[in-house]
C-alpha cells in the first residue's frame, strides 16, 4: 500500500510541473489536459520529445525569461526554470514549414535527409518543424522539383521603445492564433528587440502599433534566394532585408527592383515617418498636423521621391495616415521655402529671390484669352458637358473634375489653378473648342464653371 501511494503522489507531483510547463507554453485548456497525461505517463521525457508533443499542441515557441523570474519558489517553479530554457533553444534551432497535404509525398522524396521533429495538419496543409529550413530550401532551389511547394516562416525583426519587455511579448503573442511566433526578445540600451516567425502574407494583415520594422522587400521570381543576402521563404519568393534598423532602404540585387515590393504590416506608430535621403535614418516625428510638427528635425534632410511614393502607396485608403502623408510634404515645403534651396537626386536647386516674380498663364505674345464668359449652371457635370456641347458642335469639350467626396472644397481656389495652368489650353486643342471645368460639391447640384473662348 505504501509502494503504491508513493508511486500515485510521484505521478501527481510529476503532473503538477508538467501542467505548469503547459501553462508557460500557453497550451488551450483542452490540449493542457492531454500533453500533462501523456508525458506524466512517459518519465524521463527529452527536450526533443516534448518539443514535438508541444508543437502538435499548438503551444509557444519561446517563454520570456521574466515570466520564469516571477514564479514563486517550489519545486514545480524549479523544474520550469531548468526545462523551458533547453526547450526554447530547441525550438529556435527549427523553423515552421508548410505544405499543401497532396504534395507532401514530393517533399519527402526530394528532401530526404530533411529532419522534421514533428507536425500537424490544418486547413488543407501539413505544418511542420524543419531544423536548417533555409538550407533545405536552398537544396530544392538548385534542383527546382515540380510540385514541392515548400513554404517557411518569415523572420521578421522588430523593436519598441515605448513598451516593457512583457508588454511587448503579450502585444506580440496575441497574435499567435494566426500564425505568429516570437522566437527571441531582449533589452539592447534603450530599446526591446524581437525576432518573429510569420507566413509572410499575413504581415500586411496585422495592426503592430508601437514597433518599428527592420525595412524587407519581397521579390517574387524563381531561383531569387540564391542571391547573396536573400532569404527564400519559397521557390519562388525571396525576401532581402535593411542593414539595419537604421537603415530605410533595402539594396536589392540588379534586375531585381522590377520584382520587388515592400513588406510591411498594415500600420505602424507613428505612422508615416519622412524618409530620409542620407539611407540612415526615418525620422520619429508624427505628422498628425502641421502645428505639432517639429520643423528643426526636418531642417539638413534630403527629399526621397521614391520613399514618398511608398508611403503614399502604404498608406492608400487609410484616410488618417494618407492626411499625416500630406502634412509631411506640408512641411518639408514650409522648410524648402524657409531655407530657399532644396536638395533633390544629388543637386542643389536654388528657389528664386522672393522680389521675382512669375507669370502664369500668359505667352510671349500676350494673354492666349482674350475673353472670358462664365457660366454657372445648377446641373450635374454629364448634363453641362451635353449642353455645352450642343451649342459648341465644332468643339471639343474637356471634363476636368476638381471635387473630392471625401474632402468636399478644398485649399486653393481651383478656378485660379486652373486659369493658370495648360489644361484649359492643352495640346490639340484650338481656339473654338470649349473646356468645361467642373468644381463640384457634396450637395445635390455641382457648380459648373465653363470656360470658353
Amino acid at each position: 500500500v505504501k509502494a503504491t501511494v508513493e508511486k500515485q503522489l510521484n505521478q501527481l507531483h510529476l503532473k503538477s510541473k508538467f501542467n505548469l510547463l503547459a501553462e508557460l507554453f500557453d497550451l488551450a485548456e483542452e490540449d493542457k489536459q492531454k500533453f500533462v497525461d501523456h508525458v506524466a505517463l512517459q518519465n524521463n521525457l527529452g527536450e526533443r520529445e516534448l518539443v514535438r508533443i508541444l508543437y502538435r499542441h499548438r503551444s509557444r515557441h519561446m517563454v520570456p525569461q521574466i515570466f520564469l523570474d516571477e514564479l514563486p519558489d517550489t519545486d514545480e517553479a524549479q523544474f520550469a526554470r531548468a526545462t523551458v530554457p533547453r526547450i526554447c533553444k530547441l525550438f529556435g534551432q527549427f523553423r515552421e514549414c508548410k505544405i499543401p497535404t497532396h504534395l507532401s509525398n514530393n517533399f519527402t522524396q526530394n528532401a530526404r535527409n530533411a529532419d522534421v521533429v514533428s507536425y500537424r495538419e490544418e486547413n488543407g496543409h501539413y505544418l511542420f518543424l524543419l531544423h536548417q529550413a533555409e538550407h533545405v530550401v536552398l537544396q530544392l532551389l538548385r534542383t527546382m522539383p515540380v510540385g514541392c511547394e515548400i513554404v517557411q516562416q518569415l523572420p521578421v525583426f522588430l523593436r519598441t521603445l515605448s513598451l516593457p519587455t512583457s508588454e511587448a511579448y503579450k502585444k506580440l503573442d496575441q497574435f499567435r492564433v494566426l500564425g505568429l511566433n516570437v522566437r527571441n526578445i531582449r533589452k539592447v540600451n534603450e530599446y526591446v528587440e524581437i525576432e518573429i516567425t510569420l507566413w509572410h502574407e499575413l504581415l500586411p494583415k496585422l495592426q503592430l502599433q508601437d514597433f518599428q520594422i527592420r525595412h524587407m522587400k519581397l521579390v517574387s521570381k524563381c531561383s531569387s534566394g540564391l542571391e547573396e543576402g536573400a532569404f527564400p521563404i519559397s521557390l519562388r519568393e525571396t525576401v532581402f532585408y535593411a542593414e539595419s534598423f537604421e537603415h530605410d532602404l533595402v539594396k536589392l540585387p540588379r534586375g531585381f527592383a522590377e520584382h520587388a515590393v515592400a513588406l510591411l504590416p498594415n500600420l505602424f506608430a507613428p505612422p508615416p515617418m519622412i524618409p530620409s535621403g542620407s539611407d540612415a535614418t526615418l525620422l520619429s516625428a508624427c505628422f498628425s498636423h502641421l502645428n505639432n510638427v517639429d520643423l528643426e528635425t526636418l531642417r539638413g534632410k534630403t527629399w526621397s521621391p521614391e520613399g514618398c511614393k511608398e508611403l503614399f502607396a502604404l498608406c492608400h485608403g487609410i484616410r488618417k495616415d494618407e492626411h499625416s502623408v500630406r502634412v509631411m510634404v506640408m512641411a518639408h515645403t514650409r522648410i524648402i521655402c524657409e531655407s530657399k534651396r532644396y536638395t533633390i537626386n544629388g543637386n542643389v536647386v536654388e528657389l528664386p529671390p522672393p522680389t521675382s516674380y512669375v507669370s502664369m498663364g500668359q505667352s510671349d505674345s500676350g494673354p492666349r484669352l482674350r475673353s472670358t464668359e462664365l457660366t454657372v449652371t445648377n446641373l450635374d457635370t454629364l448634363t453641362a458637358a451635353e449642353k455645352t456641347r450642343q451649342a459648341f458642335k465644332h468643339g471639343r469639350i474637356l471634363v476636368l473634375n476638381m471635387a473630392n467626396r471625401q474632402s468636399p472644397g478644398g485649399r486653393v481656389n481651383q478656378t485660379d489653378l486652373a486659369a493658370m495652368t495648360d489644361d484649359a489650353q492643352g495640346p490639340g486643342f484650338k481656339a473654338h473648342d470649349v473646356p468645361v471645368l467642373l468644381l463640384g460639391t457634396l450637395g445635390h447640384c455641382y457648380k459648373i464653371t465653363i470656360i470658353k473662348n
